[in-house]
């Protein structure tokens, strides 16, 4: 995978379920309901109950104790050792949390001024309000105990360093049931040297580099205890410094910071602060549209010269970001427009706006400002005029990236009865995704979102349009990082459009008249599964079987689910740039213990299957058995960074067999100090004469000195009979 190290260290986290909702306790019970740590309580205190008591039994190694309360209205929050704090609440607690919040937090620790310690502990909940209304509350207490996971609850911030001795942290936060999401913002993990883990209930999981914000959106993850691994991936004797801070989302659009989400309305700035010690990487903001208007327009400005983003979704608060908003503006400059609207009337309501600082550093102050666009006014989420219009058929130049608007436009006319409509990037210097808009109202109706470079989009309509129907479609950078990308897009209507007409294809190179070492290149693929994770494969048949490691095709991290079907393969069409992504594998068969797969090519990304007279370049088999202490090998594959694009063309490094290991008398790893790179998983180990005796899997050391390869040896009878006989040799 393109970010495995064998020497990273991994550690099974276990999520904690949420407790069952616990009947209303009265105000005639004598003996406070039991809060057991991390399992929510959900009650009701109706008007004229004033306050609810729970008790926590707090072990003798306790080294904090974090008791966090949400409502649906305003609550104040009481804690005490030995007995229920009673008359004057904030005279006769020990730790008090009052404010005009939803939620409230108190945390007890050993170095506080009321000390965690063993025994029974009583909170009390009080309804500031309860002779006018009731609340509903859901509370929840977390408990720091030696050698676990340290809790951040809303409103916490946790501050910690990796370095060569301590290479992990773990942490542990909560999302309640009327929370709509847990935010968790990293700084100090910019340099993809950290890693992240987080483990919640029912097998929830997810892994990677660790992100500037991690959203546990409740639509998608279950409420309870979630816990967070961050890893340091290297040990070359630096220090990272990582500060972790956390924040809830209620389901009104509430959170984040104290007080009720902000409105923002024609001819009146509001300012939100992101990011720095005091806000959140990530604000929310209601837009209430309550007249006849075409559209409205959106304007953030900072004078920080930051890269602000906006996101933008009708009727309901955005759940999943991207993937969630109907309207977006993700430019790279530091004030961000963002059009709302189409040809016809727009639809009257609520507007929620998510404003977030892509670098996740600040403070910045972002100041924002709505103006509506009037009736028949001939703009939309496109810009101010039509964008051009797409011939059916044919291939266009474009370009979309730094300096540009995030989205590049086309309009698009779809003839009457049409079943479906198809586009399709081809290309592109790095991924692109495609969108599909309404030119209604401007919203998204459909997106392809994916690590693709070469991306696909298709639509089918449910009902064939009576008569011709115009939509639009955008072309949209993703990643604020990346210079000027260059692409090329067709369009097309009820089967997907052909290769454009000037390109040979398949994309791969003819191998008559290269070197050895060109050789080995040119039958090395580049593999890509979902979630832009992946690595590099040996191709050792002419009709497309692929050698790679399992863990290559794993979707997150370690230990996540391994992709079957749709798997990306793409081939050299030359050295000195990133290789075509022209064709789709699905899985024939994968060795866990041995970290092995087979693939076999199905379709190019067309559709289409190979033809018989298409035969792809290979990497012809050697004898692991052959090696000796100081041999010569080379290694070749395709490193996860070392270019100005997310892609890198392929990379050949030489060196010798620094060691070798045996298991039962098998051959079990190749070590060599030829120089294997995040994303070589998967790829060629070969001999002096360039045929391939290993598959590349892993490093050892803390600065990555020597790499691990599995022997072809260790490859299955079975699938290496099966790869012989595709060759005629068996």
């Amino acid at each position: 995978m393109r970010s495995v190290v064998l020497g990273t260290l991994l550690v099974c986290l276990a999520g904690l379920a949420v407790a069952p909702a616990v009947p209303c306790a009265s105000a005639r019970d004598e003996t406070p309901v039991r809060l057991e740590p991390g399992a929510a309580q959900r009650h009701m205190l109706p008007p004229g109950q004033e306050r609810w008591t729970a008790r926590i039994e707090v072990p003798e190694d306790a080294l904090a104790l974090h008791v966090a309360v949400c409502g649906t209205e305003d609550v104040d929050l009481y804690l005490k050792r030995g007995r229920a704090a009673a008359g004057n609440l904030a005279e006769d607690a020990d730790v008090v949390s009052r404010g005009s919040s939803l939620r409230e937090l108190v945390t007890v620790t050993k170095t506080t001024d009321a000390k965690v310690r063993e025994g029974t502990w009583f909170v009390t909940v009080e309804n500031p309000r309860a002779e006018r209304v009731g609340t509903g509350i859901e509370i929840v207490a977390l408990l720091d105990r030696p050698g676990g996971p340290e809790s951040i609850l809303p409103g916490g911030e946790f501050v910690g360093a990796l370095d060569t001795d301590t290479r992990s942290l773990a942490l542990k936060s909560f999302v309640p049931t009327r929370a709509r999401s847990l935010v968790l913002e990293i700084e100090g993990a910019e340099d993809r040297t950290v890693r992240y883990e987080l483990r919640g209930p029912s097998d929830t999981w997810r892994a990677g580099h660790a992100p500037r914000r991690i959203v546990v959106a409740r639509a998608e993850s279950p409420p309870g205890e979630y816990t967070l691994k961050l890893e340091r991936s290297v040990a070359d004797g630096t220090k990272t410094a990582v500060r972790v801070r956390a924040f809830w989302v209620y389901e009104d659009g509430a959170g984040m910071s104290p007080g009720r989400v902000p409105i923002l309305r024609a001819g009146e700035p509001l300012t939100v602060g992101l990011g720095g010690d005091w806000h959140p990487v990530l604000r929310r903001v209601q837009i209430p549209i309550e007249r006849s208007v075409s559209g409205f327009e959106v304007e953030a400005e900072n004078g920080a010269g930051a890269d602000v983003d906006l996101y933008l979704r009708r009727s309901s608060p955005i759940a999943t970001g991207a993937g969630d908003a109907d309207y977006m503006a993700l430019s790279t400059g530091p004030r961000e427009r963002l059009l709302v609207g189409g040809i016809r009337e727009l639809p009257k309501g609520t507007y929620y706006l998510e404003v977030v600082l892509v670098d996740g550093c600040g403070p910045v102050s972002v100041t924002l400002r709505m103006r509506t666009i009037p009736l028949r006014a001939g703009r939309g989420t496109w810009g101010d005029t039509d964008p051009p219009l797409l011939v059916p058929g044919a291939w266009i130049n474009g370009k979309v990236g730094a300096g540009l608007p995030g989205v590049t436009w086309y309009r698009m006319r779809v003839p009457a009865g049409t079943v479906s409509l198809h586009a399709v990037l081809y290309g592109a210097d790095a991924p692109l995704d495609l969108l599909l808009i309404r030119r209604t109202d401007g919203s998204i109706m459909r997106r392809a979102m994916s690590p693709r470079v070469d991306e696909r989009l298709d639509h089918a309509f449910s009902e064939p349009p009576d008569t011709p129907r115009h939509f639009v479609l955008g072309v949209l950078n993703r990643n604020a990082n990346e210079p000027e990308i260059n692409y090329r897009l067709a369009l097309a209507f009820d089967e997907p459009p052909g290769p454009p007409p000037d390109v040979t294809w398949p994309p791969v190179m003819d191998t008559e008249g290269l070197n050895p070492d060109e050789r080995v290149a040119a039958g090395t693929v580049e593999i890509t599964v979902k979630g832009d994770a992946g690595g590099s494969g040996a191709c050792v048949t002419p009709d497309g079987l692929i050698l790679t490691c399992r863990h290559v095709l794993e979707t997150a991290e370690r230990g996540g689910p391994v992709q079957q079907n749709g798997i990306l393969v793409a081939f050299p069409s030359r050295f000195d740039t990133a290789p075509t992504q022209a064709f789709l594998a699905r899985l024939v068969h994968e060795d866990e213990a041995k970290d092995l797969a087979l693939l076999q090519i199905t379709t190019d990304v067309f559709g289409r299957r190979l033809g018989k007279d298409v035969a792809l370049p290979t990497v012809k088999l050697g004898d692991d058995e052959a090696l000796r202490l100081g041999s010569p090998v080379a290694v070749c594959g395709y490193p996860a960074e070392g270019s100005a694009h997310a892609r890198t063309p392929v990379v050949l490094t030489r060196g010798a067999v620094a060691g070798l290991e045996r298991e039962g008398g098998s051959l079990r790893w190749v070590k060599t100090d030829a120089w294997i790179g995040l994303g070589h998983s998967g790829g060629c180990l070969v001999d002096a004469e360039r045929r391939l005796v290993g598959i590349a899997a892993a490093t050892l050391g803390p600065n990555d000195a020597l790499g691990l390869a599995v022997p072809l040896s260790a490859v299955p009878e079975g699938w290496l009979r099966t790869i012989r006989k595709r060759l005629g040799t068996e």
